[in-house]
């Protein structure tokens, strides 16, 4: 994979669901999950603290890939 431009510059929102799920695929409490890796943003979302996504690693793979956010799994969003 070369491009990985969405996980670089476009973050995601993360549900409730979304923080569930990637929780228990870190074996973190969902309270140690965001505060280590999610911020409000200025709509009160939950959003990641920095970018590119902490979870994109160096090969350009997502390594939470089969838990990641629902939006990541819905880009381009085009059928929305």
């Amino acid at each position: 994979m070369s491009c990985a431009n969405c996980c670089k510059t476009t973050g995601p929102l993360l549900t409730s669901k979304d923080i569930t799920r990637i929780s228990n695929r870190l074996k973190k409490t969902e309270n140690d999950f965001i505060d280590n890796y999610l911020r409000i943003d200025e709509d009160g979302d939950y959003v990641f603290k920095s970018m590119p996504c902490p979870f994109l690693g160096s090969d350009n793979y997502c390594f939470i890939y089969e838990d990641r956010p629902r939006a990541c799994k819905e880009f381009p969003h085009t059928d929305q």
